[in-house]
């Protein structure tokens, strides 16, 4: 028999992956996040259902959601923000909480990539260092080298 989500066990499952913020797991543990979602869920709905259904649930429920996103702002003319809604009011609704779960992964993603994208500065600005404090200290000593002749007593002719 196929399993098919209802619309509270697609508003259970968001609830538990909002709770669970599977898109923070730590490289490696991801696997350990979904499998906790898929215990849960299973223990609450009374069935087995297995992490890949919900990641394919889950992906559905974004794209819909995507969709009718852009579906507004077409026939509005106006993309709506995400967080133009009022989120907590709409917590009980399954549009609500996916709006929610997704505000919460952008959110995360940008943060991410904006900690990325400060650690490359940072390398490139010590790479360029690395590049260009050589050839300051040469140019440095360089200036402050006493000549060969000048070292070893005074030039001796014949």
């Amino acid at each position: 028999m196929v399993f098919r989500f209802t619309n509270d066990q697609d508003k259970e499952l968001l609830r538990e992956l909002i709770r669970l913020k599977s898109f923070v797991a730590v490289r490696g543990t991801t696997l350990r996040v979904w499998s906790d979602v898929a215990a849960s869920l299973s223990s609450a709905f009374g069935v087995e259902v297995n992490v890949k259904q919900i990641r394919d649930r889950l992906t559905l429920l974004k794209q819909m959601f995507k969709d009718s996103e852009a579906a507004a702002a077409l026939g509005s003319g106006i993309e709506e923000s995400v967080d133009a809604v009022n989120i907590q009011s709409h917590y009980d609704e399954r549009e609500g909480l996916v709006r929610k779960y997704v505000a919460l992964e952008d959110h995360f993603k940008s943060e991410k990539k904006a900690v990325k994208a400060k650690k490359q500065q940072k390398d490139e600005q010590l790479a360029m260092l690395i590049v260009v404090m050589p050839t300051a200290v040469f140019l440095v000593v360089r200036q402050y080298q006493v000549p060969h002749h000048e070292r070893h007593g005074r030039h001796q002719n014949g």
